[in-house]
């Protein structure tokens, strides 16, 4: 009988990793994301970027081919051990991995390719010699196992280099589907739940949408594409904290691509989804429906965000679509802190003078978010706690 797992036992190495899943987020190696994050980072990978990636991908590719086809060569393993390395040295500059486990995924390649293992292979490629030439009785129990166990030792060195090629592959075959997705959804203006489900079955039933995607796969001769139909494992798991337990959902992933539509759809069905700023040209992630259009994120080349870059056609040689005030992500807390400043003032808990300077303030700490990304990250919601907006009023 299997136990239910805990929180801590999960797995997270790049070729066989686990994912919990928990009211809108996802934790994965103790760091939480909101659901969608994945997605949002694959889609924002540069032509550059991901050109890198898939020719490292195509290179371990090669290197799984020549470990399947050729079987085993000291010099050989040596040179695919130091090409994985390099390529997971080169993985860490991508957002999309940032949730693996990079020092696990290094341990794994030293167990598969150091040169204790790499000694432990010609041992057993010198075993079966001796068995096939009779050179030896029938093996006994104990030398079995420790040939079964280098066997699978071997297996895994294959397991992991593939997994290598197909993180390249998938992440780029997922980024060509998401971005057109993006761009479905942006198209039907898609932000109620009902409404992206709509245009989730539309566009992934579209068989002449699938085809281009199969078509565009860097590695259609000889490895998998796009799939809708994610395959993984689902275990229930518990965690503990101070004494308080919930229950999650562990998914175990064999394929990144899995982990990746997996992403995508959780986050639909959550209403969380992506769109693309105007003004940047970045994907960002929404998790309401509120009709936002330009990004929160610092423009890189003006030092604010978008959504404030959007209000000077002078600055984007055009005029854009206004945002509503509505639409910001911070217009939530505003809202409330609005509704309880009218609320105490028709009690008669403040007077109209008091109440006024309680409105401003909020409307100009709303305003500061439009244009100073480190405010509204850091600063905003301390600002807009109701007791320290009536201290400011009444001390001013």
């Amino acid at each position: 009988m299997e136990l239910i797992e805990k929180y801590e036992e999960g797995i997270h190495d790049l070729e066989f990793f686990s994912a919990d899943f928990k009211n809108g987020s996802m934790m994965i190696d103790n760091k939480e994301y909101p659901i969608g994050y994945i997605s949002c980072c694959a889609a924002n990978i540069s032509k550059e970027k991901m050109d890198r990636l898939v020719v490292y991908g195509g290179m371990m590719k090669q290197c799984y081919f020549r470990m399947k086809y050729f079987g085993y060569d000291r010099k050989e393993y040596r040179e695919i051990y130091a090409m994985a390395k390099e390529m997971l040295e080169m993985m860490k500059e991508y957002r999309v991995f940032d949730c693996f486990d990079f020092d696990g995924t290094l341990k794994l390649l030293e167990n598969c390719f150091g040169e204790k293992s790499l000694d432990e292979y010609e041992e057993l490629i010198f075993m079966k010699e001796q068995i096939s030439k009779q050179k030896i009785e029938k093996p006994d129990d104990k030398t079995v196992f420790r040939m079964v166990s280098i066997e699978k030792k071997m297996k895994m060195a294959k397991m992991v280099i593939s997994a290598f090629s197909y993180a390249a592959v998938d992440t780029a075959n997922f980024s060509t589907v998401v971005q057109n997705f993006v761009d479905k959804i942006m198209k039907k203006d898609a932000r109620q739940k009902s409404e992206l489900a709509k245009t989730a079955f539309e566009f992934f039933s579209d068989e002449t949408m699938m085809y281009f995607f199969e078509q565009s796969n860097p590695s259609k001769n000889d490895m998998k594409g796009f799939s809708i139909s994610s395959r993984q494992i689902t275990v229930p798991v518990v965690i503990e904290s101070d004494g308080d337990f919930a229950l999650l959902k562990r998914v175990y992933f064999e394929r990144l691509m899995d982990f990746y539509v997996t992403d995508l759809f959780e986050g639909l069905s959550a209403g969380h989804y992506l769109w693309k700023c105007k003004v940047c040209g970045k994907y960002f992630l929404m998790q309401s429906a509120y009709k936002q259009l330009y990004c929160s994120e610092v423009n890189p080349e003006y030092g604010v965000p978008c959504s404030h870059i959007a209000k000077h056609p002078e600055i984007t040689q055009e005029k854009m679509k206004k945002q509503k005030k509505s639409d910001s992500p911070y217009y939530v807390l505003w809202k409330k802190r609005a509704n309880s400043i009218r609320k105490n003032k028709s009690l008669g808990k403040y007077d109209e003078v008091i109440s006024a300077k309680a409105k401003k303030l909020i409307d100009d700490y709303f305003d500061r978010t439009s244009y100073d990304f480190d405010y509204a990250k850091t600063q905003y919601m301390s600002d807009m706690e109701l007791s320290k907006i009536y201290e400011e009023a009444i001390k001013n």
